[in-house]
């Protein structure tokens, strides 16, 4: 009697823990964000490549500054000559 309920404590700890063995894969599965294994990062980073995206949005944004000053004074521009008549 005693034998056959640890033989059933075991048991039902083996398929628990084989359940929640089966859970993490399945979960692995589905999102690879939550997996226990991440991939290696890289942790270094490289100013020179951070140093240049910095410079390019510079430019991207003096450029639409440009762009926007630009029309600002074509309307203003445009709009005297059209009062101005």
């Amino acid at each position: 009697m005693i034998f056959f309920e640890l033989y059933k404590r075991i048991t039902c700890g083996l398929m628990n823990s084989m359940e929640v063995r089966d859970n993490r894969i399945a979960n692995d599965r589905l999102n690879p964000y939550l997996s226990s294994v991440s991939p290696k990062k890289q942790t270094t980073v490289n100013l020179n490549t951070l140093m240049q995206k910095v410079r390019e949005s510079q430019k991207k944004e003096k450029k639409n500054n440009l762009i926007f000053v630009t029309a600002a004074l074509a309307i203003l521009a445009i709009s005297g000559i059209i009062i101005s008549l």
